[in-house]
Order: C-alpha cells, then sequence, then structure tokens
C-alpha cells in the first residue's frame, strides 16, 4: 500500500522524485519521530513529481492528483497542515496546495521576497528548508581543513533558458582562467536524465545506475572535497543541491543568489558562507575576495566551525530541525484555550514584513537590539492601521506573539515601549488591590531581565493565559532576575510609585550562583530597596525559598528555549543505537580527552557552601581542575577569561550548538560540572556530554535529583574529591562494559523524556503554575 496514515502523518509513500529525495528523506524523518497533536498533520507527498507531470503533461498525472485529493479529504477538519515540497513551479502550483488544506510549506526555494502564497483571503506561509544533498564526499575530519589545494571551484551546469540568471555563464567566462581554481561547465543537470527521461516520460530503457554518470559524479566530489571555497550559483531556482553538498564536503559555499533565503538563523549564515552578487563586477571581484579570506587562518576557522553548525542542523542527520520546531510550537498554541485554528486563513500583504522580522528576531539566537526596535515599530503601524482585525489575531499567532514579548522583554527605549504597548491595548490601571487568581501584568525591567523565567519565548506559549507582558507604568508586577537591579536603580523606581503607579517589585531568579555570591537575602521570601528618601519591599523567589523551579522529568533550564529539546532529542535517538562494544572503542579512540566549557572564575568568594541547605560553589573548584589541563595536548579548555576565548559565548550566534559541534563524537570526558550545587538546579551540561557521546564529569550529593535522570554509574561523579583527585582520575579512567552499559541505558532514558512533546508540555505549564501560584502568596506579604 502506498498510502500511509498515522496519527499526525498521512503521506502517498510512492512515486517521489530520486536521487534528488528532499521531499521523501524529509517525510522519513518525521515518519517515525513525531508525537501526535490533536488538529495538526504533516502530509508527505511527492510534489515534485505531480507537479513536473503536471507541467509537461507527463502520464500518470491524474492518478497522482487522485492520490492527493484522498488525502486532502482526511485534512478537512485539520487546524495546522505542514509538508515539505522541493519544487522550483511551487507557485504556479498553489492551488495544489490550497485545496489540500495545506497551512505551512517548507519549501527548498524560498526567496526573501515571498513569504506567503494567496488566494483570494487565503494564505499559506512559506518556509525556508534544505536540499538533500545527494553526492557528497566522506571527508577525514583530521585532514579536510588541510588539505586544500583549490581555492575555489565551479562544476555544474552552464546557464540556459530554464534559468534564474547569467551568472554561471559569468562564472565560466570571468573565472575559468584563474589559477588555483577549477571552473568546469557541463550541458545539462547532472540528474537530468534520471528525473526526466526515466522517471517523468518514461522514454528510456535504461537502469537508473546507467543515467547518471559515475565519472562525472567521482569529479564532482573530488574537487568538492580539495576546494576551499565552492562557488553556488542560482539555477533553475535560487537553492542548489551544490550549496548542500558543498557544506557536507566542508568547502565553504560562496552563495550567489541574491533573492535566496536560506534556513535558520541568519547570522549563522553570515559567518559560515560567503554571499557575492549575481552581476559581473562581483563576481569578477570574487577571486581577490576569496585570497584574503583564505590567508587570515582565524576568520577561516570560524567560517567552518560555523559550517559544521549548519550541518549538524540542516544535514542529513537532522535535516528536519525546523519542522520539528514548528510541530512543538504548534502543540503549544493548540493547548492553549484561545489559540486560532491553524486552518488557512486570510492575512494580509500588509504583515508580511512584519512576519519576516518575527522570524529573523526568533532565529537569531541572540537579541539584536536594531531589529526588535525596528520589529516593535512594525507593530504599532499595523496595531494603528488594522486595530481591530489585526489585534483580535496577533496574540494568537506564535511566531508574532513571540517575537513580541522578546521585544518587550528587551526594548531600551521606554517611549517606544510605552507606545508599543499603548498600541496593542494595554491600559493603565491601579495595581495593587488588582492581584487575583488571573492573569498577571508583568513588566521585565532591569539589567538581568532576560534571566528570568518570564523572558523566554519559548515558555511564553504555555503561561500566556496567566502573565501578560506590559510597560512598568502599566504593570502589576515589575520583575527582575537580579536584586541588585533594584538596589542600583532605586531613584527609578521611587519615580513609578510617585507617579501614581505602584507596582510590586519582585525577583525571579534562576541563577543559585547569583543568589549565593550577590544576594545575602536569598533565603528569605523577601527583601528591602532603601534609598535616601525611599523604602520598598520586594518579593524573592528562587531555587532555595520556593518549590517553583522543583521539576517533575525535565529540568528547568532546558525547558526553557526549542533547542535544548530539538537538538537533545535527535542526538539521544542517534545514540541509542550504539552497542556497549561500539562506545569502548569510540572512547578509545576519542581525538580530546576531556573538554571544560566554563568561564574561569578564580576568586575564593565562589567557594561558598551552606551545607545545610546542600548548596556548593563549585566554580573554583572545576577552575582548578581545568587549570591543571591548560596547554595539554589533547585538552580542550574554552570560556570567558582562559587563554583561548576572552568574549563571553553568548556573543556567538549559536553558542550552545557551537559546543555541540566542537564536542560531538571527538571527546572521552566532558565536563557537565555545574557553578553551583542545589539539588534542582540542573543546566545543559550534564545532557550536552551524553549528547555528544561523552563520559560526563558532574558533582552530585546522595540528594542532587539527577540521580532520578542518569543511571549510577554512568557518570563520573566528583563529590567529596579534591580538585587534584578529580583531575588525576580525567587522566586515568578507562570505562569498562558494564560502565558502557549502564551509559546507554542513561542515552535510553535522555531519549525518551527529550522527544516527548507531552511531556514537555506537562513541565512547562507546570512551572508557569507553579510560579503564578507562589507570586499571589508572596504578593500577599508585601503590603
Amino acid at each position: 500500500m502506498s498510502r500511509i496514515a498515522m496519527t499526525s502523518v498521512i503521506a502517498h509513500d510512492a512515486d517521489w522524485q530520486f536521487p534528488a529525495i528532499t521531499e521523501q528523506f524529509a517525510y522519513q524523518k518525521i515518519r517515525d519521530s513525531f508525537e501526535p497533536i490533536p488538529g495538526a498533520y504533516y502530509l508527505g507527498f511527492p510534489w515534485a513529481t505531480l507537479i513536473d507531470r503536471l507541467n509537461t503533461g507527463a502520464e500518470g498525472r491524474q492518478e497522482l492528483r487522485q492520490h492527493l485529493d484522498s488525502l486532502a479529504g482526511e485534512l478537512k477538519n485539520a487546524r495546522r497542515v505542514i509538508t515539505v515540497c522541493q519544487h522550483i513551479l511551487l507557485e504556479k502550483f498553489a492551488g495544489l496546495f490550497f485545496d489540500s488544506g495545506v497551512t505551512d510549506i517548507f519549501w527548498s526555494h524560498a526567496t526573501i521576497e515571498t513569504n506567503e502564497l494567496k488566494r483570494g483571503q487565503d494564505s499559506i506561509r512559506l518556509h525556508p528548508f534544505p536540499l538533500y544533498p545527494v553526492q557528497w564526499p566522506a571527508i577525514d575530519v583530521k585532514t579536510s581543513e588541510q588539505d586544500r589545494p583549490i581555492l575555489f571551484s565551479f562544476v555544474g551546469a552552464r546557464s540556459n533558458d530554464w534559468y534564474l540568471t547569467q551568472v554561471r555563464s559569468i562564472i565560466l567566462t570571468e573565472l575559468r582562467d584563474y589559477p588555483n581554481a577549477i571552473i568546469t561547465g557541463r550541458d545539462n543537470w547532472h540528474y537530468n536524465q534520471i528525473v526526466y527521461d526515466h522517471q517523468i516520460f518514461a522514454n528510456t530503457t535504461d537502469t537508473p545506475e546507467k543515467l547518471v554518470s559515475e565519472t562525472a559524479s567521482d569529479e564532482f566530489k573530488d574537487v568538492l572535497g580539495r576546494s576551499i571555497f565552492s562557488l553556488c550559483p542560482s539555477g533553475s531556482g535560487p537553492n542548489s543541491i551544490r550549496l548542500w553538498e558543498s557544506i557536507g564536503a566542508g568547502a565553504i559555499p560562496v552563495i550567489l543568489s541574491e533573492k535566496y533565503k536560506p534556513p535558520g538563523n541568519r547570522e549563522l549564515w553570515e559567518l559560515a558562507a560567503e554571499f557575492c552578487g549575481e552581476n559581473l563586477e562581483e563576481v569578477k571581484a570574487l577571486p581577490a575576495r576569496l585570497q584574503e579570506i583564505e590567508q587570515s587562518s582565524g576568520l577561516l576557522a570560524r567560517k567552518r566551525q560555523a559550517l559544521k553548525q549548519i550541518w549538524k542542523q540542516y544535514g542529513p542527520g537532522d535535516f528536519v530541525y525546523d519542522v520539528r520546531k514548528m510541530w512543538l510550537e504548534t502543540a503549544a498554541a493548540l493547548r492553549s484555550n484561545d489559540a486560532r485554528p491553524y486552518g488557512i486563513t486570510a492575512k494580509s500583504h500588509e504583515f508580511e514584513k512584519l512576519d519576516e522580522i518575527a522570524s529573523n528576531i526568533l532565529n537569531r539566537g541572540t537579541v539584536c537590539s536594531d531589529e526588535i526596535r525596528l520589529y516593535a515599530g512594525a507593530c504599532i503601524i499595523q496595531f494603528a492601521e488594522n486595530s481591530s482585525a489585526f489585534r483580535n489575531s496577533f496574540f494568537a499567532d506564535p511566531v508574532r506573539a513571540k517575537a513580541f514579548d522578546l521585544a518587550t522583554a528587551h526594548l531600551n527605549d521606554l517611549e517606544l515601549l510605552n507606545r508599543l504597548r499603548k498600541c496593542a491595548g494595554a491600559s493603565p490601571f491601579a495595581v495593587h488591590n488588582s492581584v487575583s487568581d488571573q492573569r498577571l501584568l508583568v513588566a521585565l525591567d532591569g539589567k538581568h531581565s532576560h534571566r528570568t523565567p518570564l523572558s523566554y519565548p519559548d515558555l511564553s506559549l504555555y503561561n500566556r493565559d496567566l502573565f501578560t507582558h506590559t510597560t512598568t507604568e502599566s504593570s502589576q508586577l515589575i520583575v527582575t532576575g537580579f536584586a541588585k537591579d533594584f538596589k542600583e536603580n532605586w531613584r527609578r523606581y521611587a519615580d513609578i510609585a510617585r507617579n501614581g503607579s505602584n507596582p510590586y517589585l519582585v525577583v525571579v531568579s534562576e541563577e543559585p550562583l547569583w543568589d549565593t555570591i550577590w544576594s545575602p537575602d536569598f533565603r528569605h521570601q523577601s527583601g528591602q530597596i532603601i534609598g535616601e528618601d525611599f523604602s520598598e519591599a520586594y518579593a524573592i523567589i528562587n531555587h532555595t525559598n520556593s518549590d517553583v523551579f522543583n521539576f517533575r522529568e525535565i529540568p528547568y533550564f532546558t525547558s526553557t528555549d526549542d533547542r535544548y529539546i530539538l537538538h537533545y532529542r535527535q542526538m539521544f535517538e542517534r545514540n541509542r543505537h550504539y552497542t556497549p562494544e561500539d562506545l569502548l572503542l569510540h572512547w578509545k579512540n576519542a581525538e580530546i580527552r576531556g573538554a571544560f566549557f566554563a568561564e574561569r572564575r578564580d576568586d575564593p568568594k565562589y567557594d561558598f557552601s551552606a551545607p545545610e541547605l546542600d548548596i556548593y560553589g563549585l566554580s573554583a573548584f572545576r577552575t582548578q581542575i581545568a587549570s591543571s589541563f591548560i596547554g595539554q595536548q589533547s585538552m580542550l579548555v574554552v570560556g570567558k577569561d582562559w587563554e583561548r576565548d576572552t568574549l563571553p559565548r553568548q556573543k556567538l550566534p549559536d553558542w550552545h550548538l557551537d559546543k555541540l559541534v566542537t564536542l560531538d563524537r571527538k571527546t572521552f570526558i566532558a565536563s557537565g560540572l555545574e557553578n553551583t550545587h542545589q539539588r534542582n538546579y540542573i543546566t545543559e551540561k550534564i545532557f550536552d556530554a551524553y549528547a555528544t557521546l561523552s563520559i560526563p564529569l558532574y558533582w552530585a550529593s546522595p540528594e542532587h535529583r539527577i540521580h532520578e535522570i542518569a543511571s549510577e554509574g554512568s557518570f563520573l561523579n566528583l563529590y567529596d574529591r579534591t580538585a587534584e583527585d578529580s583531575a588525576q582520575l580525567i587522566r586515568t579512567f578507562e570505562p569498562d562494559l558494564s560502565f558502557a552499559k549502564l551509559y546507554l541505558d542513561t542515552q535510553e532514558r535522555l531519549f525518551r523524556k527529550f522527544s516527548s512533546i507531552s511531556l514537555l508540555t506537562e513541565e512547562r505549564r507546570g512551572f508557569a503554575e507553579r510560579l503564578h501560584a507562589t507570586l499571589l502568596s508572596r504578593l500577599n506579604f508585601l503590603r
């Protein structure tokens, strides 16, 4: 049977185009990994084959269309329908998608100009997506970055009437004689015969193997493997298989496609690749530009590191990262009672720029103040011009709303923030007597307000019925993550109180380090701001004095950002298939013996301890251990104030993905040591070690909750060891078969934990409800 139907995945599992198998590979990745969500579906379909048959009048088009119509009949009541399409002519055949009830298309040829398809009042959102890299060489990791004698290369088809521009002709004419480069033009697309002669028109009796030149394939892979840069011009579409094959081969892509919209973090792409216009002047200037980069070993290394991150996220290992992220967001939106149905809905073209900015903000991974201001300004215009219709739908759209939450949390311009909130419909009112068990109006304010639970967009989808972000003047609560913010800016809060607004002040701290080192009142439920003529109490909520952070299954920190969940799910799924024998061999051949990613902290104040609370400072301890390995071969020490790094890693486009790529399947032992030991405080660090197939270092007392998560004996517990003993353990430890079995048991546990949407939903919602209830109880004691 070609038709496949599962709870949330339905498909016509036949007639896929090959060897360009983007649609099929995406379906296969999704088929076994999507947890059912009522009202949401993934539609797997060979769109490329159907579009080619319809476009050429080839046989089999009506039969395949009937298969599609049959599937569409099952989607009539769907609220969201997601699919992947690889064909360049999607827009020409948009009716197929509208008729099938599709709401979101991940399209390999998405452009910066078009974010949606329109038909009357209906619209379908478009999202960028990779292409499957059909042929890419297996490059030796240790030699791929050194043994590349070719500065740049291009081996591909010449421009023709079907191609978007003449940039390929410019490349072949202007760059063919450049020394230290290989420029080769071919008459046709490499897969032209196997796709069209064999699959679409069926006018050849040759086997598929004979329709793809093995010699040409070998030449292409050989050249890519020896090239520093690979020229990736547009063809019939803005994207190209060559681009993804280049990334997989470790050749830095030069993207000559001005309309192309790559998936994911734009800042990461700008670091990893080079972008070039498709005109004569810019193409002629390329050799000198690439030569300059090649001569900067530091820049070249940074580009290659960024390229590996893109490959990890969008190469064959994951591939459907963005689809899985949308699935998480859909689960959150459909859980909420006020979520709009995700059927095909009208969306005005005036909103395209707004939604593009929102997507950029969420994909960037770091906060860009200019982009936040731009989004705020665009929202103000749309609220003013489309007040009733726009306001009613705005906060039910997860992309717009999450970006709005991020903007209001990080917008530094108070006047602009007030205008934004006023246009969005927030109205000031007296607050201290208005706190009830209903939705709380919250303003995030202060230098550390971005490090408090209410600042994370991925959590906000689960608490919007409990909390609404607003301005300080309109809020019931002003929240930050560190009491220092209130104490250093007491005059600001005195002015707010004198102006008639009288919000409660609350510190919701997610960092035991800040609590124990800089907040002497962290054991208490309230503190006091004292100024020259001003005194105000503030509530304190943290790991020690509340149960807010007492997680059920997934520790708080890893639930704050979808990136952790998405990466861990894919990596633990991969790891669980290792055998104990495989693991022992892997660890024996590991390139890195030990790795530490943490800021250097030598000050004795970091040795703070409160044994009666089972709290111990570990920052100085882990610094002592790492210090003993500085300069030693096969040891890696990275972080602020170490020799290798001077800037916070949070300034990277994606610090977490960078770490995963650095360690993944190359490391024997990786530190998961926290900055502070507290039984409920478990960050990403130990999970990063397990995810990268490294043996974790950890420090956990018998009461620590890591023992509920990881099998006993599957990590190196440094509890009660000195720094010297710990360093010696790293030098001498040799795992045996029983250790490997316990380690794999933990991999299975972690896979089940981080692959469950329902578990994540319960965790995030439970956290929101505990925080809401705790806030209400604490505020009753302030006045």
